[in-house]
């Protein structure tokens, strides 16, 4: 089985100041064909999602903007 990365990094909104933080974990084995990228854990009022090609979205729920990560 492969070894993950595991971080954190914080989250904020440019639009309203909600702050949170996110857990990301990924392979970290650079050879793998796939990252497999993955939201461990997420603080506060947002939502995040992992689009194609490793894309992170994160959206604050209190007024539907995309977040700054």
């Amino acid at each position: 089985m492969a070894a993950r990365d595991r971080y954190k990094m914080n989250l904020e909104c440019p639009s309203c100041s909600n702050k949170g933080e996110i857990s990301l974990s990924e392979n970290d084995y650079p050879f793998m064909t796939s990252c497999d990228l993955e939201v461990d854990d997420i603080s506060g009022t947002f939502s995040a999602d992992v689009e194609a090609n490793r894309k992170l979205k994160v959206t604050c729920l209190k007024c539907g903007k995309p977040a700054k990560v």
